[in-house]
């Protein structure tokens, strides 16, 4: 039971792991994909080289300036 239990712990810190990594607006495509990889593949070593290496706070890859288009400004709020 002990061990079922550590299990589901383990597989909640897993799947927490990989949707920070495909949240981060600050990780380009190819980095979120290779650390997706990692994580997936190697999961304790994975999990741990992430959480050590990642920046503590995600910046946003862009914010417009005060005099920004409007078109700047509404791409500033939809990263897509």
């Amino acid at each position: 039971m002990l061990l079922t239990l550590l299990a589901i712990v383990w597989v909640l810190i897993w799947a927490v792991c990989v949707f920070d990594v495909l949240r981060r607006p600050d990780l380009t495509t190819g980095m979120k994909v290779l650390w997706a990889v990692v994580v997936l593949l190697v999961p304790i070593l994975g999990i741990l080289a992430y959480v050590v290496v990642r920046p503590k706070e995600p910046t946003a890859p862009y914010a417009p300036s005060a005099n920004a288009s409007p078109e700047e400004r509404v791409r500033g709020r939809h990263p897509v």
